[in-house]
């Protein structure tokens, strides 16, 4: 069990009841969480299947700090920012639902194997076993599972791929559309639809 706020949590829709009331208190939020908000909430700790029953343990809820709240903070503090830049990241507005790229907090023979008949174009973004940091798979031209450190930090994300200078971008989202030229040179028909959508541009650079 834990505690945030003034509600003591064991289950993950205490904990996001509890994320509501203080995001309303501290004025983070002038409406109820709605129900995307509610599902991204149940992904970023690692409970997909999205039951409100399920046990949360306070490490889970360190952990959404240490990927997504990359200054240190009160600990509550931090979970909001932290909720609040993975909602900024992850929920597609105009599905309603977190981006299908984002897998959590798979280990990383999962994603490995998710990847393993990867092609151009796919990719995947998973927690790093690194605090503050996510990790990217992606399918080369040549049919390979290839892989490079997403870096969190106060100025948004930043990408190192095969020894090149990082580039920094203030929202995945956007760090991806820049950095495609890197990843794959011709995108498939789905996730070039997927970045279309999102960022409004043609990503073959």
């Amino acid at each position: 069990r834990g505690c945030f706020g003034e509600a003591m949590y064991g289950t993950i829709g205490v904990l996001i009841d509890a994320v509501e009331v203080q995001m309303l208190k501290h004025s983070r939020r002038l409406t109820k969480l709605t129900e995307p908000e509610r599902n991204i909430l149940h992904i970023i700790l690692g409970h997909p299947e999205q039951n409100p029953d399920s046990v949360v343990a306070a490490s889970a809820v360190q952990s959404v700090i240490n990927h997504w709240a990359p200054e240190a903070r009160a600990p509550q503090e931090a979970f909001l920012d932290a909720v609040d830049w993975a909602w900024d990241n992850l929920l597609d507005r105009v599905t309603g639902r977190c981006y299908p790229w984002y897998v959590g907090m798979i280990p990383a023979a999962e994603a490995t194997s998710l990847m393993s008949e990867a092609h151009a174009g796919r990719f995947i973004v998973r927690c790093s076993s690194d605090p503050g940091n996510f990790e990217i798979m992606w399918g080369s031209e040549e049919g390979k599972a290839m892989t490079a450190k997403l870096y969190a930090s106060p100025r948004g994300f930043s990408l190192t791929v095969g020894g090149k200078d990082s580039l920094t971008r203030p929202t995945m989202i956007e760090l991806f559309r820049i950095a495609s030229v890197w990843l794959v040179q011709a995108l498939d028909a789905q996730v070039e639809a997927q970045f279309e959508t999102l960022a409004g541009t043609d990503l073959r650079i």
